[in-house]
């Protein structure tokens, strides 16, 4: 039987239960972070742990333990399970705090070579910078691309400006600057802040300044990234062909994350 982590203790999987009228439930009151493990190994815990503390203390959801009994359960979660390689999720609610894992997201290498359709989809999350369980916007819009036969749904919002993904966030490369949304404007990824350190290790710009929608199509390359495909270049957003100009760099940039790990 699989088991979990539920406020420090081991438990099986399936007993774990939040009340339907729990505000975990009928306001999305929760916060949470998802990362890989690999070689049984929890990988950038200490930066989701620390995010983790940040989202909760932004909605007003103090951590009652600290993070390095947090550190231990999911050492523990892992070494009970003999879990090598995963999707590690850590939920905090007002019940306490929830540790599963699933199985580790794989892209096939051709996402890599031949790069991901996208859409665009105009809407704005709700508290851009904290990353809350209200997957509402999130949901809907993937809903839209996978109508749309595409991979991913870039958010544009009331400015027209691209500034994320659903689940990702989002890059677009011009001669040797890379602009990408104002922190204020998204989540700030754990892969995101990597994926800033080493475009500027190969010579980029760094701009924090989201793009508009209508001017991406000039644009070199665009790319996302997230913990699950660390960077990965875009070829179509709608009916338009992306240019692949910089996609050696933003498949450089894709394995030294993973060197990281």
């Amino acid at each position: 039987m699989k088991r979990a982590i539920f406020n420090g203790k081991l438990v099986e999987e399936d007993t774990l239960k939040v009340g339907v009228l729990s505000p975990t439930v009928t306001s999305s009151y929760s916060v949470y972070e998802t990362l890989r493990v690999i070689n049984s190994r929890a990988v950038f815990l200490r930066d989701h742990l620390m995010r983790l503390k940040k989202s909760s203390d932004e909605i007003y959801l103090p951590l009652k333990v600290s993070e390095i009994e947090i550190s231990e359960w999911i050492e523990n979660l892992i070494k009970c399970e003999d879990i090598s390689s995963a999707q590690l999720r850590i939920t905090h609610s007002e019940e306490g705090i929830f540790i599963t894992y699933s199985d580790l997201i794989a892209y096939p290498d051709s996402y890599y070579e031949d790069g991901v359709k996208c859409i665009y989809f105009f809407g704005e999350r709700f508290m851009p910078t904290v990353k809350t369980s209200n997957r509402l916007l999130s949901t809907l819009a993937m809903k839209r691309a996978e109508s749309k036969g595409a991979f991913e749904a870039l958010l544009v919002n009331r400015r027209e400006r691209v500034t994320e993904g659903t689940r990702t966030n989002f890059y677009a490369i011009a001669d040797k600057s890379l602009y990408t949304a104002e922190d204020e404007l998204v989540l700030s990824g754990v892969t995101r802040t990597r994926v800033i350190k080493i475009a500027k290790e190969l010579g980029y710009k760094v701009i924090f300044e989201a793009p508009k929608y209508d001017d991406i199509k000039y644009f070199d390359s665009v790319f996302i990234s997230s913990t699950s495909m660390a960077a990965l270049p875009v070829s179509e957003i709608g009916d338009v062909k992306m240019k692949r100009d910089r996609w050696q760099d933003i498949i450089r940039i894709k394995d030294e994350i993973r060197k990281m790990e």
